[in-house]
Order: structure tokens, then sequence, then C-alpha cells
């Protein structure tokens, strides 16, 4: 099978696998990275969640985002020089470059495990492991893999050759495997340990280390013979890496990294200002260090550990977002991180733009809460609130935020505003309560909000109003409750649901939604007299629910999905955010231009209301047609043209694999054989002098 792995047919397939939902904050993503390795001291790697690679030609300082040609996580990441390397990850997923990661090729494993971990010990010879004892072996610079035997079940985390024969394998309950004839037969070692065992360096032949999930380094002078345990943190430790025999470093949970300088004897925390996990470090050369990990956080160091920056910065959560016009948005969240068990400290923080996303600003807030929600009754006048009956106001577009009196130290988690003086607050204590409920009102531009339902059965996570009486609010357990009279009176509708809601909306005055836990999503027809589960085929939790007119609306929440509907909820389409961390938020400025918030500090924006990349500009300027389509026998292509002299016709595979691929002179319509095509979704391009179009083929 011929392989064409031009950046043409990348992008195509990029364009096919991704929604049109672009990065904008933090730069360039936010999702977890796995693992980081330099090919020199200016040229890195970092490989991630949702097929993520990014490089560097800076020595860190700037990060692109490569197309790798899959959605599948990414766990590893390795170079035998320069141009060549590999990368591996879920359902067996091996991926070869051979120039500099341009194009990644699709590798055959032969197995669909999770794999956590690749090591080359030579140009040719490389080694994979994962989950279930695999290990696998090529000889051939990845095109062949043979499994081999490592005689035990449990999951195998790293691997690492100390030379061409001698190697080593750690894993869950404490396993040390060890081969001696480049992994024709591996020994199991005494490590004198339970526990997950992480990663595996080497430093020479005979001394090594092993970090675990306890916190503990494990450390060899006899091969492995025997180990000796060294506990330097209460916190899990994800990897090691020695720069030479004395100097090396661990990193781990809560943004941890310590450092010896004497072989392990000792090892001193170093100071990240982080804390969040980390997953993999890596050195470059005996300065230049870097340390990734969870929301797709990259620490750098040029000094050998004394300090080191987060090149990005995406450790806080944003939970609301609110335009005010097409280019002015806000969003509001924290970070709640832990000084030292058990105790914690909450950060706040609020994001303004003014060029519709682009850029985001810090604005200064000295709420140290939680903040859930935001909204502005005109340009400058806004409302944010928060945990413990936190409540700011702004009336010069966010540049201060002064504290409001709420009476309450309630969790508020919801903020709507019927004109610029009423509004509405609502919250309650935290999931883990199940109670006491709570409704706040100001008529006054919120000088004073005063109490309209309090010890309600329920917390309260959202709040919508149709009008100036008529309103609704969700919360726990299904909680939905209706006003018609400006909150004055506030009655429990039957929702027929005990799920948690989330987000309530109303796109017409006797049409809403609401969506939860679980999948949920509520609709009424008639004011919410009755409402009717409608099936969104997937269980994850929504968080918010938008309509942008009557029948398009938005759904969004956890492991980064996000549905839409164009007909009124009837049906929910998946669309590929790019994301993979929780979505807490959506609103659209216009019908097509959306925003999206949530964990790490993500940032989305559509300007196709998520369209996907499928050429829909292309397929409109395409100069054929193809049909039938679907198709599970043949297929005709006819040129929209003029004869053509010379007429190529390819079709490529999801892994970007060109399949087939026909030469035809003189002739404005082919017929094609598919029925020999695996059942899925394959690319199918035509190319004469006058250009190319891109068209998507289902064989059933």
């Amino acid at each position: 099978m011929k392989k064409i792995y031009i950046y043409l047919s990348l992008m195509l397939l990029s364009a096919f696998s991704f929604s049109q939902w672009a990065w904008q904050n933090p730069l360039p993503q936010s999702n977890d990275l796995w693992n980081v390795y330099f090919t020199n001291t200016n040229v890195g790697y970092a490989v991630g969640n949702i097929g993520g690679i990014l490089k560097t030609t800076d020595e860190g300082n700037n990060w692109v985002v490569q197309i790798s040609g899959t959605t599948k996580n990414l766990c590893s990441v390795y170079f035998t020089n320069d141009n060549t390397g590999y990368a591996v990850g879920y359902y067996g997923t091996i991926l070869k470059t051979t120039n500099g990661g341009a194009n990644w090729s699709n590798q055959i494993s032969g197995i669909g495990e999770q794999l956590w971990s690749v090591y080359f010990a030579d140009v040719n010879t490389g080694y994979v492991v994962g989950n279930n004892g695999k290990i696998l072996k090529t000889t051939n610079g990845g095109a062949n893999w043979s499994n081999q035997i490592s005689g035990i079940g449990e999951h195998l985390w790293s691997v690492y050759f100390a030379d061409v024969n001698t190697g080593y394998v750690v894993g869950n309950n404490g396993k040390i495997l060890k081969t001696t004839n480049g992994g024709t037969k591996w020994n199991t070692l005494i490590s004198n340990t339970n526990v997950a065992l992480n990663s595996v360096c080497f430093t020479g032949i005979n001394t090594g280390y092993v970090v675990s999930d306890q916190g503990d380094i494990l450390k060899t002078t006899d091969s492995g013979a025997n180990w000796i345990s060294q506990s330097v943190t209460y916190s899990y430790l994800n990897s090691i890496y020695f720069i030479n025999d004395d100097t090396g470093y661990v990193a781990g949970g809560n943004g941890e990294i310590f450092k010896t300088t004497d072989s392990g004897e000792s090892w001193l925390p170093q100071i990240t200002s982080l804390f969040s996990r980390l997953y993999a470090i890596f050195f470059s050369n005996a300065s230049n260090g870097y340390a990734v990990g969870q929301g797709g956080v990259i620490l750098k160091t040029n000094d050998g550990g004394k300090n080191w920056k987060n090149t990005i910065n995406s450790n806080k959560d944003l939970l609301d977002v609110y335009f005010t016009n097409e280019y002015t948005g806000y969003a509001v969240g924290g970070f709640t991180h832990a000084l030292e068990p058990p105790y914690s400290y909450t950060e706040s923080k609020i994001l303004r733009t003014t060029n519709g996303g682009i850029d985001w600003t810090d604005l200064k807030c000295d709420a140290n809460k939680y903040l859930y929600s935001v909204y502005f009754t005109n340009d400058n006048t806004g409302y944010v609130v928060g945990d413990n009956g936190t409540i700011l106001k702004t009336t010069n577009g966010g540049t201060n935020w002064i504290s409001q009196t709420s009476g309450t130290n309630k969790h508020l988690y919801s903020v709507y505003f019927t004109d610029s003086n009423t509004g509405y607050a609502v919250g309650g204590l935290n999931l883990f309560h199940n109670k006491n409920g709570i409704i706040l009102k100001t008529t006054n531009g919120g000088n004073n909000w005063v109490v309209q339902a309090n010890q309600l059965s329920e917390w309260l996570e959202s709040i919508y109003f149709i009008d100036a009486n008529i309103g609704y609010v969700a919360g726990g357990k299904g909680n939905i409750l209706k006003t018609t009279n400006g909150g004055t009176n506030w009655a429990s509708q039957i929702s027929g649901t005990n799920i948690n809601l989330n987000s309530i909306v109303f796109p017409e005055i006797n049409t809403g939604y609401a969506v939860g836990w679980d999948g949920v999503i509520l609709k009424t027809t008639n004011g919410g007299t009755n409402w009717l589960t409608q099936s969104s085929g997937v269980l994850n939790w929504f968080e918010s629910v938008y309509f942008s007119d009557t029948n398009t609306g938005y759904v969004v929440g956890d492991w980064g999905i996000i549905l839409k509907t164009t007909n009124g909820g009837t049906n929910w389409i998946n669309q590929e955010s790019g994301a993979q961390n929780f979505l807490a938020d959506i609103h659209f400025t216009e019908a097509n231009i959306g925003y999206v918030v949530g964990g790490f500090g993500t940032i989305l924006k559509t300007t196709n209301g998520g369209a996907s990349f499928v050429e829909e500009k292309k397929l409109q300027e395409s100069i054929f047609n193809l049909y039938p389509n679907p198709s599970n026998n043949k297929i005709t292509i006819s040129v929209i043209r003029d004869s053509q002299k010379k007429m190529i016709v390819s079709i490529y595979n999801i892994q970007g694999e060109q399949i087939l691929y026909n030469t035809f002179n003189n002739q404005n319509s082919v017929e094609l054989d598919v029925s020999s095509l695996a059942k899925g979704v394959y690319l199918v391009k035509i190319q004469s002098k006058e250009g190319f179009g891109v068209k998507k083929l289902v064989v059933e």
C-alpha cells in the first residue's frame, strides 16, 4: 500500500477530522501534554491528548501545533535524529515522522491496547510498552512491530535501554522487567514495592532510577539486582531524567520538581509556582529544561532548574462568558490550589477582550473566590457572582470591580438582569450538601440584594428571564422553578428527572431547554408546564445550553463536548471541539460567531457556527461531482468543466494512506469500483491542470 503524506493531504485530513472551533486561550492549546523530547537545544516536541503534537524551534519560547492525522491521545515521543521521530498512544497508535514533524504517518502496531512509552536503542531498534504487559519491538525503524513476551499482565508505563541489549521496563504493582538480549527474554526484578512505577532512567550500565506513585525514588547501582528507596514527597512522581551521572530531576503532582546533584543521595525541591500535575521532564542541555503536564502546561528553565517559567498560563478554569457587543467580552472563573494539605487558596479570574477574542487581558480582582457567572446590562456596567455570596460590580467596563453586600455566604452560581436596575442571583451550597438553594433580587442596580427564596430543597445553578416578569431557575435533582411576577412567587415545575440540571434557556416565550448531568436535555413547548427528554446520544455532564435562534442551539460539557441542533433539539450532532477539558459555557454574539470557555483557561471561537472543515468552500467550487454517495459498489466521478486532457483521481483513508490512484485522459466521466473498500469514510481527490477538488466519500 502506497502512503503519501504530503503537506496538502495532511491538511485535508486534519480539516476533515476537526471542527472550526479555534483556540484563543491559552495558545497554542490547553489539552494535557504527556511527554516532551528535544532533538537539540532549539528544537523540541510535546505530545498529548486528541492527537496533539507541538513543536518548538526556538528553545521552547514558542510552540506551534503540528498535524498528527489522529485524534487519539498521544502519550510518548522519541526522536532518533533531527528528522526521524515516533509518537505512541491510545488504541495501539504509533506515528512516525522522517521530516521533523512536517508529516506524521501511521504505523501498524497490530494491537489495540494503550501504549505509554517509546524508546529507541539505536536508529532502527525501538521498543514500545503499554497496557496488559504489552511490549513491542521493531528492528527496521518501525516498518514492522512484533510482540515480545513480558510474562506479566500489569500495565507498563516506561521503557529505557542502557545499551543496545540491556533494557528496563516498569509498571503497576512494583513491576520492573529487565532484558540483556534485546528483548528476547524479559526477567522480573525484585523492587520491594507494590505501587505503580511510572518512569525509569539509567545513567550507565549499572546505575538507574525509578519513580513511583507514592513519591518514592528507587535507585540501583548493580544493574537492578537491588533497589534502594528514597522518599522525597507526599505526591506521586511521574517522570525522571538525568543529564549526567550526578545531576537529575523528577517531576510529578502539584507542579513539583526535585533536583539532585549528588547521584540521588539528596533531592531538593525546585520552585515552580505551579499547582498542576506534571507528567514529563526533559533537559536539552545542562541549563535548558522542560516539564509538561495537565492543562497543556509547559514549564521552562534556562538555569538548570533554579527558576521555572510557565510559558503557557493555563491553570485557572473559566466558567462563564458574556459579550456586550461584537468585540468586547468577559470570561470569569478561578482556581483553587493546595499550599500544603489540608490548606487551600483560591484565586479569582476575570478576562476581557476588546477585539473579538484575539487578545484576552487579565483584569484586577481582589475577591480571591471562585467566580461562576458574569452579566452586563450595558457596555460599562456588569456583575459577577461566586463563592460565599460574592457579588462584584463594575461601572467602567471591568477596569475596577467593587464588592457588593449579598447578605449570604452561600455560593452564587448564576446572575441575570432584566433591565439596568433589576437583577437576580441564584445558588446554594455545593452538590455534596444537596440543599439550601437561594434566590436573590436587586431593584437598584445591586446596591441592595433581597432574599426572595431561601432554604430551598436543592441548590440552584442557572437563571433565565424571558421578560420582566417571567423567569426560570434550574438546579439540583431536576429542580425547575418558574415565576410570573418578577420573582415574588416561585412555583415548582415537574421536570420529569431527578438528575442535576446546570443550565436553562428560553429562545422564545414558550419554548425552553434545560441540560444537566448524564447527557440530560429537557425541552418544553408550553412555558414549562411539561418537560420532555430529548436524546443527546451521550452521557457527558452538560454544563451550558445556548440558542442563537429558535431552532439552532448548542450544548457544552465535560471532555470537550459540543453538541449542535438546527431543528429545535429533534437531533443533536456532535461537533469536534479540539479540546478535551470540560467546557463550562457558550455564548454567541451573532448567528455564526460564538465562544466557549472551560477548564485550564480554555477559550474557543467559531466564525461559522462550528461547522466542520469538510472543505465547504471547495465543495461549492469543486471541479467534479461524485455519486452515489454513500456507496457500496461503484461510484461515478463527473467533471463539471470541459474535457480534461489529464485527470488524476486519488482516494485516501482517514489515516492519510493513499489506497487508490488512477490517471484518466480525455474523459469527463469515470467509474470506480469501491466494493473492496472497508466500510468507513474516505477522501476523494481529483486533480487537473485547472486545480483540485476534494470530497468526502462514505462506503457502506
